[in-house]
């Protein structure tokens, strides 16, 4: 199974979040939303005057991430 997510699956993870943000270390922050009944999209990024840097994006199962 392969997933297609783009830019404004990413872009609405970070408007959006359904979890999050937190500290994912480093100063870099992650979010969650979901994407499906068993999985979501995680997104680490960084912001910088106002410019949001995306360090990386993947697909994951839900419950893996989610703060208890």
């Amino acid at each position: 199974m392969g997933w297609r997510l783009g830019r404004e699956d990413v872009r609405s993870a970070i408007l959006f979040p359904d979890s999050g943000p937190v500290d994912s270390g480093y100063g870099a922050l992650a979010v969650l939303k979901k994407l499906d009944e068993r999985h979501n999209l995680r997104v680490i990024y960084v912001t910088r005057d106002d410019i949001i840097t995306v360090i990386t994006f993947y697909p994951t199962e839900s419950g893996r991430y989610e703060q208890k």
